[in-house]
């Protein structure tokens, strides 16, 4: 009689591995930004920074903390636009910008903790004998570490999805399966019920501290170059992180299936992508009209490095939104990665216009120059993020396609095997 034997449980798998030459070297540079943090901790900021009295922050804060949080923009628009606003068509990309934005609002913080190095104190904005009601500051914290929440409760129904009715933990831990299985359902049972709740809370979130972070560098006053300082920043930061939401799901989208050898999705992206053009427009006309109504434009012929990083960075703003007006640009995928660059290029360059470049105190002789240090940390900060995302986009349902139990039957002389789905 043949003898059967036990199924073989598979995890979800897109058939990539997880380690290449390319994602060696992130892995170095990874370890080079850990490197960097521990020396910040026991060295000091001099050791690795041009921080100072007056230039209390630079790039780790312009592009570190203010870009990735503009970036990860990509994760409310998302949900808004296909959970709130109702086109479900695009819910396979909601997976990928929920991911990316919990991560960068992750890795914001670690940069945050790094640069100010009170790592102990992280969670006191949560913690009401601490907290100051007055501060934008402290508004932009809580919706920050309340949003970063929402993501993970977001993330939760793809990881149960994951492991549901197929947990098998390896030798002595398998005691605890059922127990895993227990909290999977009733998480499957709760929070999943309720997770529109967490959807529609996570957009309110992220339009309050998008905007808060403009309203931050309101109150640098003077110090704030006069093209960048203008009371309709928090309104310029929110207009903007809503208009690069779009590009950034199609860039990390096109750019994961070109890794992971799949065929990208570009009519499901080309049809989100005729907003873009719309947003990016009203972002412009914004820029425009607050430049004019401020008597402002005169500064742009003022020759200097301020006046030529507006300038590069408005290019970049049109540019891009040229690009997705174009109709062969958004139905091809090599047009569609680079337009989707430049416009997060843009807004990247913003944040860094705003935070860093425009930022001087007056009387000051000297300006703040980032050290090859901090450049090395950025870097290392976003192959850090990088291999985080492969991890669980490889590891996780979060494209979408999942491995089915393959059974294998033994019989003498016959061997027959069904299975669906790659290898890994």
């Amino acid at each position: 009689m043949a003898r059967q034997n036990p199924p073989v449980r598979r995890l979800y798998d897109t058939g990539v591995r997880y380690f290449t030459p390319g994602t060696w070297i992130l892995v170095v540079l990874a370890w080079i930004f850990v490197g960097i943090a521990f020396a910040r901790f026991f060295f000091g900021l001099s050791a690795v920074t041009n921080f100072d009295n007056d230039y209390p922050w630079g790039i780790w804060k312009g592009i570190n903390i203010a870009s990735f949080i503009a970036l990860g923009a990509a994760g409310f628009t998302m949900a808004f636009i296909s959970h709130i606003y109702g086109r479900h068509q695009y819910s396979p990309l909601v997976r990928r910008a929920i991911v990316f934005a919990m991560l960068c609002y992750t890795f914001a913080p670690i940069s945050l903790i790094v640069d100010l190095g009170r790592y102990w104190a992280f969670w006191h904005p949560i913690f009401p004998l601490w907290w100051q009601g007055n501060s934008v500051l402290f508004e932009v914290a809580m919706c920050v570490m309340l949003y970063l929440l929402v993501l993970i409760i977001e993330f939760v129904p793809f990881v149960v999805e994951h492991y549901r009715h197929r947990v098998a933990l390896p030798g002595i831990l398998r005691i605890f399966n059922r127990f895993a299985e227990l909290i999977l359902w009733l998480i499957e049972k709760t929070v999943m019920k309720v997770l529109f709740v967490f959807v529609i809370l996570g957009v309110v979130l992220s339009c309050l501290h998008q905007s808060s972070l403009g309203s931050l560098m309101i109150i640098a006053g003077t110090k704030l170059h006069p093209l960048w300082q203008t009371p309709m920043l928090p309104l310029l930061y929110l207009v903007s992180a809503i208009s690069v939401g779009f590009p950034v799901i199609a860039f990390i989208s096109l750019t994961s299936t070109y890794s992971f050898h799949q065929d990208p999705e570009t009519g499901l992206l080309q049809r989100l992508l005729l907003y873009t053009p719309f947003l990016l427009g009203i972002y412009i006309i914004l820029k425009i009209y607050d430049l004019i109504h401020r008597g402002a434009l005169g500064y742009l012929a003022e020759n200097s490095i301020q006046s030529f990083a507006f300038m590069f960075e408005m290019a970049l703003v049109i540019a891009g939104c040229v690009m997705f007006s174009i109709r062969k640009v958004r139905e091809t995928p090599a047009y569609l990665t680079i337009a989707s660059a430049i416009t997060m290029l843009a807004i990247v360059f913003n944040r860094e216009n705003v935070m860093v470049t425009g930022f001087r105190p007056p009387g000051l002789d000297h300006v703040y120059v980032p050290t090859f240090w901090e450049v090395l940390f950025t870097i290392g900060l976003i192959s850090s993020l990088i291999l985080v995302y492969r991890f669980i986009v490889i590891y996780v349902p979060i494209f979408g396609v999942k491995q089915e139990v393959s059974t294998m039957t033994k019989a003498p002389g016959n061997l027959a095997t069904n299975s669906s789905g790659g290898g890994s």
